[in-house]
């Protein structure tokens, strides 16, 4: 899966949230050519938190493709 190192063929992106032992929250697949940062709101309103009260994830990681003042705004409201 993934796209080939030249990116001259299509692909498929996967996109997986984990908690902090890496065990699989939701998994996301997209194309290749679509950026990443427009799978994780998605990604995000699967996950659920076990602890009541709760509605955000103390700490999110990701690299630079998730980071954008939009997805810092959406997390904030959450």
């Amino acid at each position: 899966m993934g796209i080939e190192g030249h990116k001259r063929r299509k692909g498929t992106k996967v996109h997986v949230v984990v908690n902090r032992r890496g065990l699989p929250l939701c998994v996301e697949w997209g194309p290749g050519n679509e950026h990443d940062s427009q799978k994780l709101k998605a990604l995000l309103e699967e996950v659920r938190l076990r602890k009541r009260g709760r509605t955000r994830p103390r700490v999110v990681y990701g690299d630079g493709a998730y980071d954008s003042e939009a997805i810092r705004a959406a997390l904030r409201r959450r």
